[in-house]
Parts: C-alpha cells; structure tokens; sequence
C-alpha cells in the first residue's frame, strides 16, 4: 500500500501513545466508545464513497472496495495474520467470543485518500445486507473471560486478518500445507489489488473449499474491531479500525 511518511514510520512498532490514544484509553477503560470512532464507523455505512473523515493526520476521502469471499463453515473467527505460523495454544487470544452463522460472507476494505496518498482505513466482513445502527466491541474469548474493559484494542505487527476457526486448528496442525493454502488463495489476489486499488490486503476461498482466509496489511500498531448490529439488533458486520486512531 502507498502510505504518508509519518505512516510508514509506524510501520516499525507499535503506535506512539500520544494524546489523543491516551484519551481513547481513558474513554475504553469507563466502558465508552469514542464518539470520533462511532461516528467515523455511521459515516461509512451511510455516505460510503466519497465520505470525508478525519484522524490526527488530517482529512482524507474514503472508498469501499469488495475484495472477495471469505468462508466460515464454523461460524468462529479467528482474528490472525494469516500468514504467519501459530500455536494452537494462542487460540483463545484471537478466537472472537462471538459467532455468526456459518456461511461464505463478502469483505470489504475501505481505503483513506489524502493528495497522493492511499491506505487502508477500515476492512469488513458483512453477514447480511442491512445498515448497521449500532456498533459494540468484537472481543477476544480471553478478553471476554478475563477483561473487565468494555472495549479491549489488538496488536497488528505490520498486518492483521480474519479466519475460520476450522481452518486456524488445521494451519497450527499442519503448517506447511497450510502455507501451500495460503500461496494458493491470496498471493494472485494480493498482487491484483496492490496494483489496482494501492491496497495490500484480499480475501479468499482455496479452490478446493478446504482454506480461506482474509488478509490486511497495516501500520503495526493497537486497533479495535467493532460488531455492527441492525435495528433489529441482529449482528450485520464486523468492522475493523485502522483509521481513527492510526
């Protein structure tokens, strides 16, 4: 992905805490979501291209891009750079307490646009075809058990991703099919949208159904994952931060 020097900086550890990552602690510790990222996240699913939102970076203009399909046969996301190798005793650290039905979904990556600038601002898996009205915190099974923080923020060590938890037992079984799985799927996708759309993320199935995954390429840095529910109060999408607090 194309990034602002100030953003590639980050890129080499984690996000500096400056003023503005402090007052979110603060705002996460009494149990209350930043209006800066509420808003940011209404904004999206209502005014999606052309949206003009703002970090401490200044403004920049987002677009949404369908990336493609990703398959839940379980139903549990594992929130993971999936090209990286992992232990099944990590599992309960990037499993999501939350399932959805088990189902193939669309992603989505909505990229932020400043002068010549582009990154990855927001990536999104949607479960239904309906607006989100509500937004609450996507928490780990770990931090669902033991955090008393109603909003909990996850490391991302230059990228982060989406799996099934099926598929996370079977890559920590056997990891080098698992690699083979993931050349397989994503390494044509990732290219593509490299030179497309300046992203480097992708979504996808293995011709054979037996792998799939999501990949995001990001800043390393903290950030927060959001469940989006409908006005039935029905979860509609899992939304990912990469923006608000960069």
């Amino acid at each position: 992905a194309v990034v602002s020097g100030k953003a590639i900086q980050l890129q080499c550890g984690l996000m500096p805490r400056n003023r503005k990552s402090i007052m979110t602690e603060q705002y996460h510790e009494k149990g209350l979501m930043d209006m800066d990222a509420r808003n940011n996240l209404e904004i999206i699913h209502t005014a999606v291209d052309g949206a003009i939102l703002r970090n401490r970076y200044g403004r920049a203009v987002i677009r949404q891009h369908d990336i493609g399909l990703i398959s839940l046969p379980t139903g549990e996301i594992v929130m993971a750079d999936p090209s990286l190798r992992h232990d099944i005793a990590d599992f309960k650290r990037v499993a999501l307490h939350q399932k959805v039905s088990p189902g193939i979904y669309p992603v989505f990556a909505y990229s932020a646009h400043s002068g010549d600038d582009c990154s990855l601002a927001f990536a999104e898996i949607c479960f239904a075809d309906q607006q989100p009205v509500d937004f609450i915190a996507a928490k780990t099974i770990l931090d669902a058990e033991q955090s008393s923080r109603r909003y909990c923020g996850y490391v991302a060590n230059g990228a982060t991703g989406c799996t099934d938890a099926r598929f996370f037992k079977d890559a920590c079984i056997h990891p080098k099919s698992s690699e083979w799985n993931y050349d397989l799927t994503l390494d044509d996708a990732l290219s593509e949208n490299r030179e497309q759309l300046g992203l480097s993320c992708a979504a996808g199935i293995s011709p054979n159904g037996d792998y799939s995954a999501a990949i995001f390429t990001v800043p390393s840095g903290v950030y927060y994952w959001y469940w989006g529910k409908d006005k039935k109060g029905d979860i509609c999408c899992l939304t990912a931060d990469f923006f608000t607090y960069l």
